[in-house]
């Protein structure tokens, strides 16, 4: 029992064997050869045994595993072994699942990849209600889950309750339980009773329906595997992302045969690695996960937060903030209703459930006279007042507020110089950029005060933002920004291909081609075309560039875009008609459409990064993509850029 380096086994008075995984060499149980070699052996050892049952948890607090070391991955000297590495998965997977007595994972923290596939190989799941997300990020790093874990789910239910594991979503345990992921998910304290209880009387095997049944057969294999990549292919486009409709073929072709399925796998998933995408957002996953963890490791703010506000954005940051643990209260002219607040959890990405929503409700402090203010580390303004206003505001709460507290203001594209001109201590007011305060697109620009410099990454918005699980980016303070300067060049760049008599269609697809996730004219009836003009005033005093005679045309007609019903494409109740039938056809290139679009705005975020607005690539690629949208498959502008060049250089040399 004590020749293992990265496990603990125990036996209980139940009979029941606990085998906790502890990876000796760091702070997180990511799977590696020495540890699966070491998993292996302790199950072979257990095929004979006559345990009540095998409970499989982490011994590392709040930390279950996220799957393989991914740094081993993407070393190109590992490449010949990496089938190896998976081979290794799969067959502990394998063997878990042939063990004689019941399993159980209990699942407290992060469950992704093939730690997932682990759990699946269970005969239960546990997890702790929160501080954790369940799911595969394959899809999102350039290749697809192989162990096996996605194949076992479908045979026990239908293919189409397989849908979230192949799109790579990550599930809250309450999500993941509804999908059926879990088979309860409860508070910490529960857990360990819970788990004895399942091993020592297991429920009745749930009945296969008949649509399950059939729905696995091979003469319907296809029907069900059409249907799933139909149902993908909006979210990862094949062209770009290959994982999930490989993987979605593989389970057609070979699901009969569970071996030859295996391997095939375990190769397929092994090429996907080798290429330039799944080392882009490879690349680009482990950037911001140290980033990320970067901002964990400062001071987390021990007293309260205080907002003050009515807006949308307000009651989201409150809920955001209540969610993750954060004593919060919120200085606001209406209360709180739970109608307003469930539609809020609903944008966050939270299931609909009354009861969740009034437990957050009631963790939020309604503070209307702001006696909060005086105790608060942070206090963050999220208003929708004038500019004025709200810099008389900021005044009042320099006054009020603790000395030692950071005051905080969401920016509609404000100067935080002028905003703080007024301010006894202007280098205390910190700006934040939010553009939508959900998972799906989860950076926060944090602007710093005049004269100080975006690095290191050390300041403590920093780390309220990743709390509440926002990507955070510091960046000094300028007209536009980061995203708004890269977005506005992308879609000022579509206007004036357009003003050049370029087909409307042409134009967005080309930028769809390339993996922007719209096109620039799309984009800008989305944005609005008056906050469009807005913005691009603004850049057109502080960097000179040319705004496009066609947006103030189409201004003047009345056509703001989507919310106006009209704009460069026309819309009915908030869905798009089809364009006006064009004049003529375009005949040419459209890869050469594709980079001349985007290489405006190539150039534009590395002028932004050779002025400083961020100081490292690495960074300011992570603000491109999960801000304006670049494509993380090809890693970022300036990644792709110098790909790019690279590429080019080599043609000349040969």
């Amino acid at each position: 029992m004590d020749k293992f380096r990265h496990f603990c086994l125990s036996v209980d008075e139940h009979q029941i064997l606990w085998l906790g995984l502890d990876a000796c060499r760091e702070g997180h149980n990511r799977l590696d050869t020495e540890i699966l070699d070491e998993l292996i052996t302790i199950l072979e050892s257990l095929q004979q045994a006559g345990h009540q049952g095998l409970i499989f948890h982490s011994r590392k607090a709040g930390k279950f595993t996220s799957g393989y070391d991914l740094e081993l991955l993407r070393q190109s000297a590992l490449a010949a072994q990496r089938p190896g590495l998976l081979q290794q998965g799969q067959q502990a997977c394998q063997m878990l699942a042939n063990l004689p007595f019941p399993t159980l994972a209990l699942i407290e923290g992060n469950c992704l990849g093939a730690g997932l596939e682990l759990a699946l190989a269970m005969d239960y799941r546990l997890a702790a209600s929160t501080g954790l997300y369940l799911g595969f990020p394959e899809p999102h790093l350039g290749y697809h889950p192989c162990l096996g874990g996605t194949e076992r789910w479908m045979a026990q239910h239908t293919p189409m309750a397989a849908l979230p594991l192949l799109q790579g979503r990550k599930m809250l345990p309450e999500q993941a339980l509804q999908a059926g992921l879990l088979d309860a998910c409860l508070p910490s304290g529960q857990l360990q009773a819970k788990a004895i209880e399942l091993i020592l009387h297991p429920p009745a095997p749930a009945k296969t329906s008949l649509g399950q049944y059939l729905m696995n057969l091979p003469l319907l294999r296809p029907l069900a595997a059409r249907q799933l990549a139909r149902r993908l292919k909006p979210v990862f486009d094949p062209a770009h992302y290959p994982g999930p409709s490989r993987q979605l073929a593989l389970w057609q072709k070979h699901a009969g045969n569970p071996q030859r399925l295996a391997a095939m796998e375990a190769q397929s998933a092994a090429d996907l690695l080798k290429t330039r995408t799944a080392a882009n957002l490879i690349r680009l996953y482990l950037n911001t996960s140290r980033l990320l963890a970067r901002s964990h490791r400062l001071p987390r703010p021990e007293t309260p937060v205080h907002i003050i506000g009515d807006t949308r954005l307000a009651l989201e940051l409150a809920l955001q903030s209540a969610q993750h643990g954060l004593p919060v209260s919120i200085q606001a002219r209406r209360d709180l209703k739970t109608g307003l607040a469930i539609r809020a959890a609903e944008r966050l990405g939270l299931p609909r459930d009354h009861h969740r929503v009034t437990s957050l409700l009631a963790g939020i402090r309604l503070d209307n006279a702001g006696n909060a203010l005086s105790h608060a580390g942070l206090v963050l303004e999220a208003s929708e007042d004038s500019p004025e206003r709200r810099r008389e505001k900021l005044v009042l709460l320099e006054q009020r507020a603790h000395r030692d507290a950071i005051l905080a203001c969401v920016l509609q594209e404000l100067s935080l110089e002028w905003l703080s001109l007024e301010m006894r201590t202007p280098e205390r007011l910190v700006g934040l950029h939010f553009f939508n305060p959900s998972p799906r697109q989860p950076l926060v620009e944090i602007i710093l005060p005049p004269g100080q410099v975006p690095e290191g990454h050390h300041h403590p918005c920093c780390s309220f933002t990743a709390r509440i699980g926002a990507i955070p980016l510091l960046l000094r303070d300028t007209p536009a920004h980061l995203v708004h300067r890269l977005t506005l060049t992308y879609i000022l760049q579509g206007i004036s291909f357009l003003q050049q008599g370029m087909p409307l269609k042409a134009i967005d697809q080309a930028g769809r081609a390339f993996g922007m996730p719209s096109g620039p004219l799309e984009m800008a009836d989305s944005m609005g075309l008056d906050e469009c003009r807005r913005l691009a005033e603004v850049m057109e005093r502080a960097y000179r560039i040319r705004i496009p005679v066609l947006l103030y045309d189409l201004l003047r007609q009345g056509r703001l875009g989507e919310k106006s019903g009209r704009g460069f494409y026309r819309y009915r109740r908030g869905t798009r008609l089809r364009p006006d039938p064009e004049q003529a056809q375009w005949q040419g290139d459209e890869k050469s459409l594709q980079e001349k679009l985007m290489n405006e705005m190539l150039e534009e975020a590395s002028i932004c990064l050779e002025e400083g607005i961020c100081h490292e690539a690495e960074l300011l690629d992570i603000g491109a993509v999960f801000g304006a949208g670049f494509p993380a498959f090809l890693g970022g502008p300036l990644q792709y850029r110098q790909q790019r060049n690279g590429q080019l250089n080599n043609r000349q040399t040969s």
